[in-house]
């Protein structure tokens, strides 16, 4: 995976792991380089604190720098 463009990314609290997700990094002929955020899933325990979007918005962040 790690040669096709594909990255995991884990969201903690302290050492606890407690959201994951990946992106896969593309080159599209029509809209130029992307990320597509692929699985997010946040711990059950931690539902309805905003995290999820909060993650989603960290990750938009994060692929804009890494393209």
């Amino acid at each position: 995976m790690r040669y096709q463009n594909y990255e995991c990314i884990g969201l903690y609290e302290g050492k606890k792991l407690i959201g994951i997700c990946s992106l896969w990094f593309i080159l599209d002929i029509h809209i130029g380089k992307t990320a597509e955020v692929d699985h997010v899933v946040i711990d059950e325990n931690f539902s309805n604190l905003g995290l999820g979007k909060k993650y989603l918005i960290f990750l938009y962040q994060f692929k804009t720098k890494k393209l």
